[in-house]
């Protein structure tokens, strides 16, 4: 298993639209395992997926739990960066089709 970072959020489900918690696991930056909050700055170097190039940036992520209300297995996830801090999250009902570990916005 490849290493990978969280972001801790809370958002709506895309399937039933109930609000809670959410662990999001996402490859970008400094790939150690490390967990983030909306609002942090993303650290770089040593295990790095994709490139800091700043600016708005998208990344494919994907939840660590079932929705707590309608029981959905494999939520996917956006996660958005300007500047290397975490902006937001946006759950989706299908993956993020990225030909690389981010995209720019």
């Amino acid at each position: 298993m490849s290493a990978f970072n969280t972001v801790k959020t809370r958002a709506s489900c895309p399937f039933c639209d109930n609000s809670h918690e959410w662990t999001i696991q996402f490859k970008y930056g400094n790939c150690c395992q490390y967990e983030y909050r909306v609002g942090n700055k993303l650290r770089w170097g040593g295990n790095r997926k994709g490139q800091n190039v700043g600016g708005l940036v998208r990344t494919a992520g994907i939840a660590e739990e079932r929705c707590k209300s309608c029981g959905k297995d494999y939520v996917n996830a956006a996660v958005y960066f300007c500047d290397n801090i975490i902006e937001r999250v946006e759950l989706l009902r299908r993956p993020l089709q990225l030909k690389d570990y981010y995209e720019l916005v």
